[in-house]
């Protein structure tokens, strides 16, 4: 099934789930038998604004220190709108986690929602911190 996981439990057997939450819920048991299951990886921030609504502001700066084999693709949405995205940024893979990304993503906007994705794969992405400047 390729729908995405918004949370992860452990039972007291230590058998993982994930659990999709919406109008239904469901909960599927990750494949035990396998340690090479495909996932994706997505996660998105909380509406980011500066103190003032009525005023539009400008997001200048994304820094992101992470780890991941995967190229991630990072999404921006403005305004209270979580459905349309306005800007995308492709951000190489990196394997060390040493060096911030740092990329402008130029995006204009009275509050701004980022979301941090990987195609589905078998592989671990790390996001050690992202930083956002906004004036």
């Amino acid at each position: 099934d390729l729908n995405s996981a918004d949370l992860f439990a452990i039972d007291e057997d230590l058998k993982m789930y994930t659990i999709q939450a919406g109008a239904t819920s469901y909960v599927a048991e990750l494949n035990p038998s396998s340690s090479a299951e495909s996932t994706t990886f997505k996660r998105t921030t909380g509406w980011l604004s500066q103190a003032d609504l009525g005023v539009r502001s400008h997001l200048r700066k994304l820094n992101i220190k992470y780890v991941s084999t995967d190229v991630l693709t990072v999404n921006f949405y403005i305004d209270g709108d979580s459905t349309t995205v306005v800007h995308t940024v492709t951000i190489p893979a990196d394997t060390s986690g040493a060096d911030w990304y740092r990329c402008k993503p130029g995006v204009r906007g009275r509050s701004f929602m980022i979301e941090v994705s990987t195609a589905s794969s078998t592989t671990d992405v790390e996001i050690r911190r992202m930083e956002v400047e906004i004036e």
